[in-house]
Formats: C-alpha cells, sequence, structure tokens
C-alpha cells in the first residue's frame, strides 16, 4: 500500500510540474522542451531528486515520449523543404551539430550511460534544441511586420501551427519569413517566352513556385538563397513576378513581354561595298532595339525613328546580306541587302575637248548599270547615257587642263581616267597670204592651240594639210576663184578666226 501511496504522489506531482513548466512556456512563448529536459535531468535516476517509486515507469515514458518527440518535429519539415535546406545551410547545420548534439553526448558519457544513451541524447538535444530555435524566431518575427510587406503579420495561411499552441501547450514549429524580390534581369522579353531570366533577392528557401502573372515560370532553379535562374513562360504585356515559399509569397517585380519585330523592307536595298549608305528599316515592333545587322555584322550607326522605322548606316560587306533587327521580343526575320563592286573606267574617246564643253565621249569599263553621275574635275557632265553595263555615253560640261573623269554608280565611285579641255585654236599669220587660183602652193598657219588641227579650210574647201608643231601647220591651198577668200583652222578644241588669203592672176607674159 506504501509503494502504491508513493507511486501516485510522485506521478501527480510530475505531472504537475510539468503542466506547470507547460504552462510557463506558453506564457512567454518560449518551447518547453528544454525546460521538460532539466525536469528529467532533476528527477531522474542519478539527478538531484530521484523518484525512486516511479522510476521504472518514468523510464518507460521517457522512451516514449522520445518517439513522440522526433515524431513532432519531424511534422514540421517536409522532404523537399530538407533537401533544398541542405544546399544552402549546411555550413550552419555543421555548427547547429556541434553546439547542440556535441553537448548532450558528453553529458550522457560523463554520466556513465554509455555510448548508445550518448548517442540518443546526443540526437534527443540536436532536434529539440534546433527546434527551440526557430521557435524562438518565429515568435519574434511574428510579433514583427513583414519586411516585405510593411504592417503585415502572419496570418493562418503563412505559418502551420495546431490549435493546441494558442490553448497555451508549446510545441517547436518551423516559421519562414516572406522572400523579397529585388529584380528581374532582364526585364524583358519576347512574348513566345523561353528567355532565360535572373531572379536577384534575399529568403530563397524551399521556394515551391516562380511565377509570372498567373503562370509558372517553364523552370526554375534556385542558385542561392538569393538568386534564383528561371525559363520565362508565353505571356502579353507587363506581369508581376513573384516567389513562392511555404506560406509566404514574395513582393511582385514587373516582367514586360515584348512583341516580336518584324522587317518588312530596305530603302535602299543596294550600296557599295565599302559601306556608309543610310538604309531605311520599315517593319514592326523597334520598341527597345539592341541590334540592327547586316550579314551579322553591326551597322555602322542607327536611329531608332518610331516603332516602324530604323534609319541605319551600313557597315563594309560584300555580295547578299541578310539584315536583320533585334530587340526584347526577338529578331526579324531577313530582308536582303546587296553590297555592289564600284564601277571600273577602262578608256575614255576622244580623251580631250574643246574648253567650251559639248563634246560627246564615249566612256568604257565595267559595272556601270544603275550610275548615277559622270563627272569631269568634279563638275557634272551636261548629259549622260548608259548604254550598257560596260559603256556610258556623256556630254563633257566646259573645263579647262586635265581632269579626272569619274562614274558614281550604287557600288561606289569608279577609278578615274584623265580628261583634256583643249583652248580654242587662234591663228596670227599665214605665209604667204596670196597665190594662184590653181592648187599646190604651199601656205605656212601660223598661231597657238594648232596640235589637234582636224581640219584646215579655205572657204568652205577644205586643204591638205601637216601639223608641224602646236604653233605651226603647213598646208597646200585648193584650186579656188579669184579673189579673197577665209583660212580657219578646226581642232578638238573649236574653229580658229580667220586670215584672208588672196587668190590672183598669172602674171601677163
Amino acid at each position: 500500500m506504501h509503494d502504491t501511496t508513493a507511486l501516485l504522489i510522485e506521478l501527480g506531482s510530475v505531472i504537475l510540474v510539468l503542466g506547470i513548466l507547460g504552462r510557463l512556456a506558453g506564457r512567454v512563448g518560449f518551447s518547453a522542451i528544454p525546460l521538460y529536459l532539466l525536469a528529467g535531468l532533476a528527477f531522474g535516476h542519478g539527478g538531484l531528486l530521484p523518484l525512486n517509486a516511479s522510476e521504472e515507469f518514468i523510464a518507460t515514458g521517457a522512451e516514449i515520449g522520445v518517439i513522440l518527440l522526433l515524431l513532432l518535429l519531424g511534422l514540421e519539415y517536409s522532404a523537399s523543404e530538407l533537401v533544398s535546406n541542405l544546399k544552402t545551410q549546411y555550413p550552419s547545420g555543421i555548427v547547429d551539430f556541434v553546439l547542440n548534439a556535441v553537448p548532450g553526448a558528453l553529458a550522457a558519457l560523463v554520466l556513465g550511460w554509455g555510448p548508445v544513451a550518448a548517442v540518443a541524447l546526443a540526437g534527443v538535444t540536436w532536434i529539440s534544441s534546433s527546434g527551440v530555435i526557430a521557435k524562438v524566431l518565429g515568435a519574434s518575427s511574428s510579433d514583427q511586420p513583414s519586411p516585405a510587406f510593411p504592417g503585415h503579420r502572419p496570418s493562418m495561411g503563412d505559418t502551420v501551427e495546431s490549435s493546441d499552441h494558442a490553448a497555451g501547450a508549446a510545441r517547436p514549429t518551423a516559421v519562414a519569413a516572406a522572400p523579397v524580390l529585388n529584380s528581374v534581369v532582364p526585364n524583358a522579353g519576347p512574348s513566345a517566352g523561353g528567355s532565360t531570366v535572373t531572379l536577384n533577392g534575399s529568403g530563397f528557401v524551399g521556394v515551391t513556385a516562380v511565377n509570372f502573372g498567373a503562370t509558372p515560370a517553364v523552370t526554375y532553379s534556385v542558385t542561392s538563397a538569393i538568386q534564383i535562374t528561371a525559363t520565362t513562360p508565353a505571356g502579353t504585356g507587363t506581369v508581376p513576378v513573384t516567389v513562392r515559399v511555404p506560406g509566404f509569397t514574395s513582393n511582385a517585380v514587373n516582367y514586360t513581354y515584348a512583341p516580336t519585330p518584324t522587317l518588312t523592307a530596305l530603302a535602299p536595298t543596294q550600296g557599295p561595298s565599302s559601306g556608309g549608305t543610310s538604309v531605311g528599316l520599315t517593319g514592326t515592333g523597334f520598341t527597345g532595339v539592341t541590334a540592327v545587322t547586316f550579314g551579322g555584322t553591326p551597322a555602322t550607326s542607327f536611329v531608332v525613328d518610331s516603332a516602324t522605322h530604323i534609319t541605319a548606316v551600313a557597315p563594309a560587306g560584300t555580295g547578299a546580306v541578310p539584315v536583320t533587327v533585334t530587340t526584347a521580343g526577338g529578331i526579324t526575320g531577313p530582308v536582303y541587302y546587296f553590297y555592289l563592286g564600284a564601277p571600273a573606267l577602262i578608256s575614255v574617246s576622244p580623251s580631250e575637248g574643246a574648253s567650251s564643253g559639248g563634246t560627246s565621249v564615249g566612256i568604257n569599263g565595267a559595272g556601270l548599270t544603275g550610275a548615277t553621275a559622270v563627272t569631269f574635275g568634279g563638275t557634272p557632265a551636261t548629259s549622260f547615257v548608259v548604254d550598257s553595263a560596260t559603256h556610258i555615253t556623256a556630254v563633257a560640261p566646259a573645263g579647262s587642263g586635265t581632269v579626272a573623269l569619274t562614274v558614281t554608280a550604287p557600288g561606289g565611285v569608279s577609278n578615274s581616267l584623265n580628261y583634256t579641255y583643249v583652248p580654242a585654236p587662234v591663228l596670227t599669220s599665214l605665209a604667204p597670204a596670196q597665190g594662184p587660183t590653181g592648187a599646190g602652193t604651199g601656205v605656212t598657219l601660223t598661231g597657238s592651240s594648232l596640235a589637234t588641227t582636224t581640219a584646215v579650210r579655205f572657204g568652205v574647201t577644205p586643204a591638205e594639210f601637216t601639223v608641224l608643231s602646236n604653233t605651226t601647220i603647213a598646208a597646200l591651198a585648193p584650186a579656188g576663184p579669184l579673189g579673197s577668200v577665209a583660212v580657219s583652222v578646226v581642232t578638238l578644241g573649236g574653229t580658229s578666226n580667220s586670215l584672208p588669203y588672196l587668190r590672183v592672176p598669172p602674171p601677163m607674159i
């Protein structure tokens, strides 16, 4: 009878003390587990106040209690949370093991409980202490507004707690903080999705979802507690990007789906291989343009005039190349631009002409199709006709001296050929200035610019002649009637002034 009474008294005392400790812990928002452990050490075998009568009952209850404790704590952590935490928190776990498991094992060995008991007690102190820490942090955070949402306090959807906590029965609860999303890089991409973006922030532990608007990311990878790499889904417009962890959703950062650009036309569609041509690009979706390329080579420069037009300067190139425009919405389909070789000049005939202009000149070469200009020393030809890809007929403008003749075509400016302006001829004297009416009298013509003489005329009758120098011509007077006749010279520079030649009758015998 005495033993039964003592047993009941001791058990009642134990239950009363545990209830008081639990109530006390609930009042201060602290876990009762460490208090229970201290009570166990105080009243157990080898403690300060061992309970001999109820020792067997307490020993059995302690074993059951350890199992229930481990089960209770295990319910607080899912497998996915465990794997995610192990990736980023293993250094903290090692420190936690050293600070919480090792002291438990050492305490068991000091008390002489043996290695098995040491391992068991180490597990109890490690897991329970970790739960206590989580509970303390959770209790502190529950009293403060969430940093991601000022003024917000955790609600029923934010943490997972049983109703017995509200009643004061303390239990370890893992409470996470809301993740904070600072930026999405890049913050725009094609409406078709498939872009890789980086989410920067904090609290990315145990991430369960990354959403673009209401659409989940195609894939995402939590690279660290402060960074996530995600693949965008398809979408339109501007949508909020959020990160979800158990019980919390982050603040939103906007991501813009840009329309896919299109390129429909170029003007002009061809230019010189040396580049430098200003090209107008017409299309749609030219917002946020990042590149304009000609066959993979960036344009020398470009200006986005509007959402439908770009002015770009073509780089150097050869042949036919695809032109594309790149925006946040993607890359356009190609429209081809043709690089043309510069025209080449071979000969010009005649290579001399009157300084007054008006000479018809034949220009021979290659690549003359589409010629836009023919110049004589920088002065445009009076007119020109492109007869073929190898020949142009031009009318020389007025000029002087020897000048460079060039042709400009879509492929650029040609090499140059010399063209010489010949001044008009001038006659100063005839010797003799008279002769018989019959043909054959030798006459010497003196003057200037006579080197290109093509004709010597006595009146309208041509005479035989020889150009002796730029100042002298030897001619044979043709037959003609008595009297005076005008003598003139025709050169590439034009027709000279005239001098009188007098035909006289033969002497009387």
